[in-house]
Order: C-alpha cells, then sequence, then structure tokens
C-alpha cells in the first residue's frame, strides 16, 4: 500500500518557498507523485480511501540532508564511534544518507578487501544509507582502480602528517601519481593542510600549552592557503577529475578556489557548521550547508536529495521555531564531546523518514536498522549509482 505523507509546509529544495500538499510514496520508499495543493490532497484521499496517511501538520517537510564527511571508525577504534550510534546520531539530526572517511578505522579503507570488510559489519547495523570513500596513502595506488569498482564513492587524503600509522599523508608526487591511476569522473578530496615551520612552539610546561590559542598558533592559515593554492593547480591540469576540498576553514582560499573555477577546473569545498558558527575565542581550553548539493558531489543526484518522482523519499521533518537545549542525554554518538553543549538552538527534529520508513520519531525514539549500503558502479565510460 502507498503512503501519503502531508504537511502544510513541504519544501520541495527548488527555491520555490513552501507547499501545502502531499508526497505519495511507494511501498519500496520511492516518490511516485507530488501534490502541490491541500485541493489535490483532498481529491485524492477521497478517491483512495484506503490510503495510509502521515499528517506532519505545520512541520517543514524537506529532502533528507547528507553528510559527506564522517568519520565512523569501525572497525578497530568503535570506541570512538560506531555503526550504530553514528547513524542513530544522523537519523535524529535529519540525516537520511552519510558517506564515511577510510580514515581512523582497523583496516581503513585503502583497498577492497577492506571495504568489504566495512560493508560487512555496517549491515544490519545502519539507520541511515551511507556510502564510504576510499583511502589513498604510499603504496595502494595499484589498488585504487579495484576499490573503485568495487564501490567507493570517491577517494580522500591528507596532504599533512596524520598520526595515524595505518592512513598515512601522501606528498605531492604521491597524489599525481595516484591520479593517474583512476578514471575521468572520479572524485579526489583532500584534507588540504601542508605542514610548515612555525615560530609558536609551546613549552611542556607552560601555562597556556593546553589553550586554544596556543593551538590555533600551531596551525596558521597559510597551511591551508598553500595546500588549496596547489589543488587548485592540479585542477586546472586535470580538468576531467573533481577535486574537493574537505573541512575548509581559512577565508582567504575562498578567491584562489573561485579563481580556479572560472578556469573551468572541477574544484569543490566543504566547510564545517561549527567553523560557521563559533568563534576560537568562545572555545574553552582543554576541549577536545546539506541536500541536493551534496548528492550532486557525491553522484548519487539521480535518486538522492530532492523530493521528486522517482526518487527516495528521504525526508527531514523539523519545526523551525522550537528551541531545545544541547547535552549529553539527547547527544547519540559514543563521544559526548560537543562544542555546542549547553547551548539552546533552534529547530527540532521532530521525524526522519528514510526511503519512506521512519527511522527517528522525537516522541516514540528510533526504529528498525533499516538502512542500505550505497555502492558506486563503475565502467570506463560509464558512471552512475544503483539502488542495492
Amino acid at each position: 500500500m502507498d503512503i501519503l505523507f502531508i504537511s502544510k509546509r513541504i519544501y520541495l529544495g527548488k527555491g520555490d518557498g513552501f507547499i501545502n500538499g502531499g508526497i505519495i510514496v511507494s511501498t519500496e520508499g520511492i516518490i511516485q507523485r507530488i501534490l502541490k495543493s491541500s485541493q489535490e490532497v483532498n481529491s485524492y484521499m477521497y478517491n483512495t480511501e484506503s490510503e495510509s496517511v502521515i499528517d506532519f501538520e505545520n512541520m517543514v517537510l524537506m529532502p533528507g540532508l547528507i553528510d559527506t564527511n564522517v568519520h565512523i571508525n569501525e572497525p578497530g577504534r568503535k570506541d570512538w564511534e560506531g555503526f550504530l550510534t553514528a547513524t542513530k546520531a544522523a537519523a535524529a539530526g535529519g540525516f537520511t544518507t552519510i558517506i564515511d572517511r577510510a580514515t581512523n578505522a582497523i583496516p581503513p579503507t585503502t583497498n577492497a578487501a577492506n571495504l568489504k570488510t566495512k560493508t560487512s559489519i555496517a549491515r544490519g547495523k545502519i539507520y541511515v544509507d551511507i556510502g564510504f570513500w576510499g583511502g589513498i596513502v604510499p603504496g595502494n595506488f595499484n589498488e585504487l582502480p579495484e576499490l573503485a569498482s568495487s564501490g567507493v564513492i570517491g577517494f580522500h587524503c591528507s596532504l599533512c602528517p596524520t598520526n595515524l600509522p595505518e592512513f598515512e599523508y601522501v606528498t605531492k608526487e604521491q597524489v599525481k601519481e595516484a591520479i593517474d591511476k583512476l578514471d575521468d569522473g572520479a572524485i579526489i578530496a583532500f584534507h588540504a593542510e601542508m605542514e610548515k615551520v612555525t615560530t609558536f612552539v609551546p613549552k611542556p610546561n607552560d601555562d597556556n600549552v593546553k589553550s586554544y590559542e596556543s593551538f590555533l598558533k600551531t596551525r596558521p592559515p597559510s597551511m591551508e592557503i598553500e595546500a588549496v593554492s596547489w589543488i587548485a593547480d592540479l585542477a586546472e591540469c586535470n580538468k576531467k577529475k573533481h577535486f574537493h576540498i574537505l573541512n575548509l576553514s581559512a577565508a582567504e582560499t575562498i578567491p584562489i578556489i573561485e579563481k580556479s573555477q572560472k578556469n573551468k577546473a572541477n574544484l569543490t569545498a566543504e566547510t564545517c557548521h561549527h567553523y560557521l558558527t563559533l568563534c576560537a575565542e568562545d572555545v574553552e581550553d582543554c576541549h577536545t550547508v546539506m541536500c541536493e548539493s551534496q548528492a550532486n558531489m557525491c553522484g548519487i543526484q539521480n535518486f538522492k536529495g530532492k523530493i521528486e518522482e522517482g526518487y527516495d523519499a528521504d525526508f527531514c521533518v523539523w519545526d523551525p521555531e522550537e528551541e531545545f537545549l544541547v547535552s549529553p542525554e539527547i547527544i547519540q554518538f559514543r563521544n559526548k564531546a560537543n562544542p555546542y553543549m549547553n547551548t539552546k538552538l533552534r529547530g527540532v527534529v521532530h521525524a526522519t523518514v528514510v526511503r519512506g520508513l521512519h527511522v527517528f520519531q522525537k516522541y516514540e525514539g528510533f526504529g528498525q536498522p533499516l538502512g542500505k549500503v550505497i555502492l558506486r558502479k563503475t565502467s570506463k565510460k560509464v558512471v552512475k549509482f544503483v539502488r542495492l
């Protein structure tokens, strides 16, 4: 039986504002039809009396959010974060699809066998749909084509030391060698910092050694500016591949990226929410944007990121006016550290729907872990994503 989702504030993700209407979803979780007025809804309900109807009243119903930069760390470091808790947290926040980074897990996703290990562990314990980045590290360049054909959405690497022996950084020359192994259309993402010698070296017994200001001085913007400048040049020389910068923080890099884009390079970047929300001066010492564009970046834009016929029925349902206090009790992550702790925020997620299924409801809690693994199917000439 099809399901009818209705709301007075449905946002289709096209910049056209809200509609008072409904969305018909098949039993397979695919959007069949969009009813763009209350009159259409009433007419449809009159003619299909047995229809199952879920009414979100005045809540905003919008496309489910997509996060392409998630560290799950399982297997090997499940005590840091695991599939179950990470996807619960995603569902509670209105995210319906996440892409896991290749770092931090043991083993990391740096070859096809390790990817298979990850997907086998993930199945049965994920509340949202999940895809995987592959990793580029010294010595695995010949394994990248097989890793690509096994289903990773793209590849990422670090340009500065990681302190992770299983995921070491790569040099400029190694990056060039690695991308030569990848087909046109491949996505290569970067932790874009290059190690530099700084004049500030905190002393172990200094009272300021644990201050956030001291940390900032050890990572000046010049580290990021140098890396982004080099990546921009690389993108302009390899216009058939997609280059992406993760965790962009230095505003000085934006003109560099814009110039490269004007020169027809396929270069994109993303930042972090807290970079746009918090000031460094507000960070205590000793303490440790997202639908269609993210789908486009990952290449899953044919079935994710929109409310449109033929797309997965992935919805985030929330109240923009309602406020809540961030506290450890509401955080689903295994690690409760949070830059917003004890802060009052506005905007409460009331339901998260993945392929037509409720995976989270504010007052009922979580449903079953029915998320699916998204794997990329590739060939030499065609790149597409399929539902599994």
